[in-house]
């Protein structure tokens, strides 16, 4: 008898996903931290698409630091096995709250599907990108803002 230890390559592929160091720091502005973080980030990925793991969760940036770098590395990660290869590209999922709370007297709260959005953007909406979803005590307060989430690409609630 088999281990319950022990997976199938299919029962690998389907149900295995890697998640990314919390401590990546893509956008810092210490040149030397942003390399060792493109540099941990590209070799976990490389290590998932070895091991045709279904996908690798990568946490978006706290709201205050910037997304452009962590958005580029994403979509640079997902465009680099072109379609026509035949290659299988390794999903990302980029995990973000649904919301943050609110603070009384507080600036409003970061609105997380815009950053989500600014991410989907620059990876020109590739089909290997989905979001999970964080549900934390606080859910959208607008019915509105909620709708954006559901017609988003899903793959896991947190």
């Amino acid at each position: 008898p088999r281990s319950q230890s022990e997976l199938t390559a299919p029962e690998w592929a389907a149900g295995v996903v890697s998640k990314m160091p919390p401590w990546l720091f893509l956008d810092s502005p210490n040149p030397r931290v942003r390399r060792q973080s493109l540099d941990a980030f590209a070799s976990e990925y490389y290590t998932a698409t070895n091991k045709a793991l279904r996908a690798v969760v990568v946490t978006t940036p706290s709201p205050g630091f910037p997304l452009s770098n962590f958005a580029r590395t994403v979509a640079a990660s997902l465009h680099a096995t072109p379609a026509s290869a035949g290659a299988r590209v390794t999903p990302i999922w980029v995990q973000t709250p649904i919301a943050l709370p609110t603070i009384p007297s507080a600036a409003a709260p970061p609105d997380m599907w815009a950053r989500w959005n600014k991410i989907r953007t620059v990876a020109d909406n590739h089909p290997a990108l989905g979001v999970v979803l964080e549900i934390g005590p606080t859910l959208p307060a607008a019915d509105g803002e909620l709708q954006r989430w559901l017609a988003e690409p899903i793959r896991a609630v947190a």
